[in-house]
């Protein structure tokens, strides 16, 4: 009964009622009953544990069975796993067979809330879009990086060019990582924390040192690349709820950060644009801000760059293998055609060129 209370089944949105109690029965480890689900169907309701059975408390297993009235099996279902607070740490298994005869596995480790069980399509893109758009506003990282990257601009234009560039850099390695062409090894995911917090240290001791901010295109570009891999790491853990829909919940999730990254720098420009106007001119208030902005990635730096720095130095073969080389490649070239391009792009009138007229 108390197990029954923390598990809420849903079918079409709707809660299901109460189910009914079916039998409940002790097993040991190395019972293997619930290898299909016929079997451990009529493991639990049809059989019971030798009473002469010696066996410690915690080395066994509690298995229950419950029947929930439903409509139709082609209805969508949903369930809210509650049983994450029974403990301080509890993992959650579920796995769901379809009336089809395929089936489904979900791994919980925290409060996820409602999962659907088998998404349609529809389903899918929603839930990923918001996914997208919560980890981004989620992610303090993001949101630095994001407010360092706006920070020397008072118009809009150049603003939306470089959140283009790091959409598109994101969006490169979000698709390539969830297609399977990312680095495999070890050290990567550490690599890609290291360079994140890096990235927001750089921006931040531009923005004191007062570098040309036209030249921002290639470090947006090829930071965003950065930020794609780990958005990437996040969508793994969550393509599980995708059903079959897994590259329409990648091209849904990569939306919802899009969609983020512009309200974020959104907010940033204009909050950014009342503090130079009422609290402190422009230079003192970017130098006062991105030295908070600086103090902080500079610890994270820190922090990763030591946790990286237990691994061994991969060899030239090893980057080889691992595609990381190609990946150095990509992200040098696109900075590279980046950095050139404002330099050979014409000056237009009114585009914030600030060189005095001739005369003058």
């Amino acid at each position: 009964v108390w197990i029954r209370d923390f598990v809420k089944l849903y079918e079409n949105g709707r809660q299901l009622p109460v189910p009914e109690f079916l039998n409940a029965r002790v097993s040991v480890l190395s019972d293997r009953s619930f290898s299909d689900f016929d079997e451990a169907y009529t493991h639990i309701t049809t059989t019971d544990l030798d009473p002469a059975t010696v066996m410690r408390w915690e080395q066994g297993y509690l298995d229950v069975a419950y029947a929930y009235p439903i409509g139709s099996e082609a209805s969508s279902f949903a369930i809210e796993p509650g049983l994450t607070r029974l403990g301080v740490q509890v993992n959650v298994t579920m796995r769901y067979v379809a009336p089809a005869g395929y089936e489904r596995q979900y791994d919980v480790h925290a409060f996820v809330g409602r999962v659907t069980l088998d998404p349609s399509p529809v389903e899918a893109a929603g839930h990923f879009a918001k996914e997208g758009f919560v980890h981004l506003l989620r992610s303090l990282e993001a949101l630095l990086f994001l407010v360092a990257l706006v920070m020397p601009f008072r118009r809009s234009a150049p603003v939306g060019t470089l959140l283009a560039a790091f959409a598109l850099g994101s969006t490169i390695s979000l698709f390539a990582t969830a297609s399977g062409y990312s680095p495999n090894t070890l050290w990567f995911p550490y690599l890609v924390s290291f360079l994140v917090a890096f990235s927001i240290l750089y921006l931040a001791v531009e923005n004191i040192l007062a570098v040309r901010s036209e030249r921002r295109l290639g470090p947006a570009l090829c930071f965003g690349l950065v930020f794609g891999f780990a958005f990437a790491f996040a969508l793994g853990e969550r393509m599980q709820f995708a059903g079959g829909h897994r590259a329409l919940a990648t091209v849904a999730f990569d939306v919802g950060l899009l969609l983020g990254a512009v309200i974020t720098a959104a907010v940033a420009f204009s909050g950014l644009a009342l503090i130079f106007r009422h609290l402190a001119p422009q230079r003192i208030a970017t130098i006062v801000l991105s030295a908070f902005i600086a103090h902080t990635a500079w610890d994270w730096t820190l922090e990763r760059g030591a946790a990286l720095s237990r691994f061994q130095v991969p060899t030239f073969a090893e980057l080889m293998l691992s595609g990381a080389l190609w990946w150095v490649t990509i992200a040098l070239a696109l900075g590279a055609v980046a950095w050139i391009l404002p330099g050979i792009a014409p000056r237009r009138s009114g585009t914030g060129d600030t060189s005095p007229a001739p005369g003058t």
